[in-house]
């Protein structure tokens, strides 16, 4: 059984809204007469529509939405793991500095066991 996390929906969402705009905008240069096709070579805005609505812009565009909303997905997933970590962290610390001491007791007991037990 599938299931979509909520992080998924957008990614879903910025595909459909691609694939709708892709049917309904896509212009093509073979459906135009000579003078369409004449006035927009001198058109800059039209060949930069025709140019964002080609499908290479296209999943161009959707693959940068895709990867977007997986970066995203992906850094709110890192920052649940910021408070456990820091937890984590402070709890090593605290061992480290208990191990530090017990080395030393551990050492001082030696010490004085190597004293008491020469002549």
């Amino acid at each position: 059984m599938l299931s979509l996390e909520e992080s998924e929906v957008p990614v879903l969402r910025v595909t459909w809204e691609v694939l709708e705009l892709r049917r309904g905008k896509m212009e093509t240069l073979k459906d135009k007469t000579l003078q369409e096709l004449e006035a927009m070579q001198n058109d800059p805005e039209a060949i930069s529509r025709l140019a964002l609505e080609s499908p290479e812009v296209q999943d161009l565009q959707l693959e940068r939405e895709m990867a977007l909303a997986t970066n995203r997905s992906l850094a709110e997933q890192n920052l649940e793991f910021q408070g456990p970590l820091e937890i984590s962290r402070s709890n090593l610390s605290d061992k480290y500095q208990e191990l530090r001491k017990l080395v030393e007791r551990c050492q001082e007991q030696k010490a004085k066991l190597g004293k008491d037990g020469q002549p």
